[in-house]
């Protein structure tokens, strides 16, 4: 269901989301790196070094907050032009609506509209630069996880799908 809204994305934007969300992600997972260096140098008493590995982190934070704050422009922009897209198109319906053979006045019809574009919006960006993060993220800790024990790959791969239907069958109880 999710892929009938991808026409209504626009693809460029897109992508800038999902580069913005990339940079956001590889940024964040330099940090437990730094943080190391940053405790070895302090345990070899290289002041020096573990000020400069602190400073990084800092300025990596605020690159990461400064990637959040372009990411929700980009999706307020993304989502009126959906918005006004979706919209445009019920305009067009409209125009050649019959309200004498449907009987739905013109504050019910708003009223309508509004809510299901609310719960259809998440559909149109959020949703799926979302799993394709998500896959991508899974994929990588695979590949790490790979190169770390074989062994530990395999628990992993058979201990998520049991993970998971354990998840979905006692939120259905």
């Amino acid at each position: 269901m999710m892929l009938k809204f991808w026409k209504y994305t626009n693809k460029k934007e897109f992508i800038k989301l999902l580069l913005i969300r990339v940079i956001v992600i590889s940024l964040t997972l330099l940090n437990p790196l730094i943080i190391s260096k940053a405790i070895d140098s302090a345990i070899n008493k290289n002041i020096k070094y573990a000020i400069i590995y602190i400073l990084s982190m800092l300025l990596i934070s605020i690159f990461v907050h400064f990637f959040y704050v372009l990411e929700d422009y980009y999706f307020g922009i993304n989502d009126l032009e959906a918005y006004i897209n979706q919209f445009s198109q019920i305009n067009n319906l409209l125009k050649v609506y019959d309200n004498k053979k449907n009987n739905l006045d013109k504050a019910r019809m708003t009223q309508e509209l509004g809510q299901n574009f609310e719960i259809v919006q998440p559909f149109i960006y959020r949703n799926i630069l979302e799993i394709i993060i998500n896959i991508s993220k899974f994929i990588v800790t695979c590949f790490i996880v790979y190169f770390i024990s074989k062994w530990i790959l395999l628990a992993f791969l058979i201990i998520i799908p049991i993970s998971a239907i354990v998840s979905y069958k006692v939120r259905s109880i």
